[in-house]
């Protein structure tokens, strides 16, 4: 509620004027809300002379000051660390203490056999932990951690080995990702290029890789008919 400051009567509710004196009534403009800047990330300078880096930069292109020992990716870190931990486990030996045994897999085992079965089992379970973490692993959004993944996932897609091997598998599933998260969130630069060479690299590999096989099975195929077919003839002439 407000009052006139010429008379004192009681003004109506946004009223540019007092209804008894007429007067003028004075309004406040309201105070216009500021916008808020966010900034996120940090800005990595040259050490040398304080010069803005863009990414992927080893040499400063203001004062050509080398850039050393930049630090890898936490995330990336995190995953091999992961990995690595792992690839480190290791079945107890036969030979060892029953105790030993029996805290690791519950119970002790009678022979050879029965341990090596367990030792099977052992490895089928760290290989499917490691398809877990590679498949399900989130992907980091800078560009220097995508092309550092995008490398480490090729690096382990060999196509000299067979593909069907299920880790195999779990990378170049991993390669997807990485690529399909780079064309998200990068423009179509320089530095998307990068990542999209080694794609498009191993992913010519990867096809290349199964026509070979595919011929492989076919020949087989046709080999066998023709097999087939020549010895139903050498018994003809029987």
């Amino acid at each position: 509620m407000s009052f006139c400051k010429e008379c004192g009567a009681e003004l109506e509710e946004d009223s540019k004027f007092c209804s008894e004196c007429g007067s003028s009534v004075e309004t406040k403009p309201k105070k216009k809300k500021e916008r808020e800047t966010v900034f996120e990330g940090n800005i990595h300078k040259c050490p040398s002379c304080g010069e803005v880096l863009k990414s992927f930069v080893s040499t400063c292109p203001q004062c050509g000051h080398e850039i050393r020992d930049t630090i890898s990716s936490n995330s990336i870190k995190e995953f091999e660390k992961k990995l690595e931990k792992i690839e480190s486990k290791v079945m107890p030996e036969f030979k060892e203490k029953q105790s030993v045994m029996k805290m690791v897999f519950g119970r002790d085992f009678k022979d050879k056999d029965e341990y090596e079965e367990a030792k099977q089992d052992f490895e089928e379970q760290k290989e499917q932990e490691k398809i877990n973490l590679i498949v399900n692993y989130s992907i980091p959004n800078t560009k220097e951690d995508i092309l550092e993944f995008m490398i480490l996932a090729a690096s382990n897609i060999d196509t000299k080995k067979e593909l069907s091997n299920e880790i195999t598998k779990a990378w170049i599933t991993k390669l997807e990702q990485i690529y399909q998260r780079a064309e998200l969130i990068m423009d179509d630069g320089e530095d998307f290029r990068k990542i999209q060479r080694i794609y498009n690299k191993k992913k010519m590999e990867i096809k290349e890789k199964k026509k070979k096989v595919f011929y492989g099975i076919l020949g087989g195929i046709l080999g066998w008919f023709a097999l087939i077919g020549l010895l139903m003839l050498m018994s003809l002439f029987e």
